[in-house]
């Protein structure tokens, strides 16, 4: 038997597990509103940072994952990492099987 307070997630010190992870979900819509919004930048993770009012710490933890699966490409330039949109039509394809064919048509 559980008791309570253990073992949940959601307990945890600031915020805990599940808060972290919602915020590094919430980070990761603003990036890809951002890039779907502004298909052609091409920005540091400070610069995203500073356009989308999040730590640069956050705007990094994001964009990990969405490097790894190949929606944000990332670039180095001398010594800078820069990311950019790999392919805009992937995220409107994305989000128009996940709303179906009539949503807002």
């Amino acid at each position: 038997m559980m008791h309570e307070g253990r073992g949940r997630p959601e307990n945890n010190q600031n915020g805990g597990i599940l808060g972290d992870t919602i915020q590094g979900s919430v980070v990761r819509i603003n990036i890809l509103a951002f890039f779907q919004a502004n298909p052609h930048t091409i920005d540091t993770a400070a610069g995203l940072a500073r356009r989308l009012h999040h730590a640069p710490e956050e705007i990094e933890l994001a964009l990990d994952p969405l490097v790894r699966i190949g929606i944000i490409q990332q670039k180095k330039f001398k010594s800078v990492q820069l990311y950019q949109l790999r392919n805009g039509e992937l995220i409107a394809s994305f989000f128009k099987t996940q709303r179906g064919d009539t949503f807002l048509e």
